[in-house]
């Protein structure tokens, strides 16, 4: 999700405010024991009953927010 806001200062100038965010409504994603690089599953490991069905990690990471400002002239 991305926001600007270009405002003109003068007829050559101007400037641009941006705010982009990354996971912006900061929703967890859970997962377990991953297999190839990633998994949204819980875990599926019988051999461990302890830890078997348990949400164990965070898969996705959590809010990022960049701001930036531009002039161009």
């Amino acid at each position: 999700m991305a926001l600007a806001k270009r405002t003109q200062i003068t007829e050559r100038v101007s400037t641009r405010f941006d705010v982009q965010f990354v996971n912006a409504f900061n929703h967890p994603m859970f997962g377990g024991n991953t297999f190839f690089g990633w998994n949204n599953e819980p875990n599926t490991d019988v051999s461990s009953p302890q830890t078997f069905g348990v949400l164990s990690q965070q898969f996705n990471s959590p809010r990022y927010i960049q701001m930036g400002l531009r002039f161009d002239f």
